[in-house]
């Protein structure tokens, strides 16, 4: 994708991406329940939509029926045959939704009501997914719940943007996700790129100027600014902001988010744009924080908003992040030729600053070549720019 474009020409770029490949509405429940299957990949089971990958919500299609995520009533029914759009969902919860927008509030229907809160992001997706790969069925996107179900609108918009980038994709989102392309359907672009939303979209509708990496999030004025961690020997518990000025543009800074631009090595992480003034962090978008847990020995695991934990690990002559549950996920994810793994992190002295090194000697370095490739990768020695944690 041209990151250069925006607006309506994003979205127009991006749908000759997905060609409409449907199967029968009726089978849409039997791939769904093949892409969410729980515990494995030839599992009878599976996660209905708006669930949590865990063994206590896994469940048969004896228990679901087919969720237009999409409301038929909205215009869904015109591609009722994409089972990224239809999906397996608990009987109750689709009741229990009618052919409301998602968001919070009147007309609206949340789906965090069903216990799982990153459903919302999830549920954000799917539907940025069909206004781009369906749009020319006359469907769009609204900030008015009310609308008329003959608009064949949905949303609401702004909240859509909200939770896609404050719930990022989990590993199963991205399990499920490339399930669904090896069952030879469409691959969702949102849930391995969230950021493209907001390419296309601001909070008001589809974006006319172009996107700078600011995500204009309807709530952002009611957040505070976050304090610079001028001692990090202090850290004990809690969550942080880690934010890094850029290598290649002098006073651009970025925070790091836990989502990524790949599965292949190095496995890069992208960054958030923020603004650093008088050791304070301001940004438009929701603070992408990390938990720190202290392991002792000034050593920290570093967990993820989506509850992955950071690695630092090294394959050959790579030295690289990655975000895994475990060490048995980070190596069947990346590479069986990895040498070393670790999700401790020190923080050390060096070049004017603190730094990260993992336990096994991996550094966590911001590095970008441009304004599009902005990220956070591993490296094998100590970056010249030190880090900054926020709280």
């Amino acid at each position: 994708m041209s990151l250069n474009l925006y607006g309506k020409s994003f979205l127009t770029e991006l749908k000759k991406k997905l060609p409409a490949k449907t199967t029968s509405y009726s089978n849409c429940l039997n791939v769904g329940a093949q892409a969410a299957a729980y515990p494995n990949k030839n599992s009878n089971t599976f996660i209905p939509f708006y669930h949590a990958a865990k063994d206590s919500e896994k469940t048969t299609t004896v228990s679901c029926n087919r969720e237009h995520t999409w409301p038929n009533s909205r215009g869904g029914g015109q591609f009722d045959g994409d089972p990224i759009m239809v999906r397996p969902t608990l009987t109750k919860d689709n009741s229990s939704r009618g052919n409301n927008f998602y968001g919070i509030g009147t007309s609206q229907w949340d789906p965090a009501v069903c216990g799982y809160e990153g459903a919302r992001g999830e549920a954000a997706r799917v539907i940025l997914y069909c206004v781009v790969a369906w749009n020319h069925k006359g469907i769009s996107l609204s900030n008015n719940p009310s609308d008329s179900t003959g608009a064949k609108t949905m949303g609401t918009l702004k909240t859509l943007l909200e939770w896609n980038t404050k719930y990022l994709p989990t590993q199963f989102e991205l399990t499920v996700n490339q399930r669904y392309a090896d069952l030879g359907y469409n691959r969702n672009p949102f849930v391995e790129h969230p950021e493209y939303a907001n390419y296309i979209y601001d909070a008001n509708g589809f974006r006319t100027t172009p996107y700078d990496g600011f995500t204009t999030l309807p709530d952002s004025s009611e957040q505070e600014p976050l304090g610079k961690i001028e001692n990090p020997e202090a850290i004990i518990d809690g969550d942080y902001v880690i934010a890094a000025e850029s290598s290649k543009t002098a006073g651009s800074y970025y925070m790091m988010t836990s989502n990524t631009k790949g599965e292949t090595l190095p496995w890069y992480i992208v960054g958030e744009k923020a603004e650093i003034q008088e050791s304070t962090l301001t940004s438009a978008s929701s603070y992408p924080w990390f938990t720190f847990r202290d392991e002792g020995s000034n050593a920290y695991s570093i967990q993820a908003p989506d509850g992955r934990y950071l690695y630092g690990y090294v394959s050959g002559t790579h030295y690289s992040i990655g975000l895994g549950e475990d060490d048995a996920a980070i190596r069947s994810q990346q590479s069986s030729e990895i040498t070393s793994l670790s999700k401790q992190w020190y923080l050390i002295q060096d070049n004017g600053g603190f730094q990260f090194r993992s336990g096994c000697n991996v550094y966590l370095e911001y590095y970008g070549t441009d304004a599009s490739k902005e990220s956070w990768c591993g490296y094998k020695s100590a970056p010249s720019k030190p880090l900054q944690l926020f709280a």
